[in-house]
């Protein structure tokens, strides 16, 4: 279990990065590819259908990852 909570708190890390990327004007295609990896490992779904944010683990809440997927499926649909 503490294995799987400190891969969230990195995971969560991760996701901040990215957003603070985006922000300091990192291009949105640049952005999508870098993070791509991300976006698959902090989310889920199947193929076809929205993806959905992985962001809480035993009742703990990780508003970056939860922000970050929003955002990069956001930026996903307008390209």
């Amino acid at each position: 279990m503490v294995n799987e909570e400190i891969t969230y708190i990195a995971n969560d890390a991760r996701c901040l990065c990215a957003i603070e990327q985006l922000e300091s004007g990192m291009a949105k295609n640049e952005w999508l590819n870098e993070n791509a990896a991300l976006y698959y490992n902090v989310s889920y779904g199947p193929d076809g259908f929205p993806r959905i944010a992985d962001c809480d683990n035993l009742g703990k809440h990780y508003e970056s990852i939860l922000n970050f997927t929003r955002l990069y499926s956001r930026k996903k649909r307008s390209n």
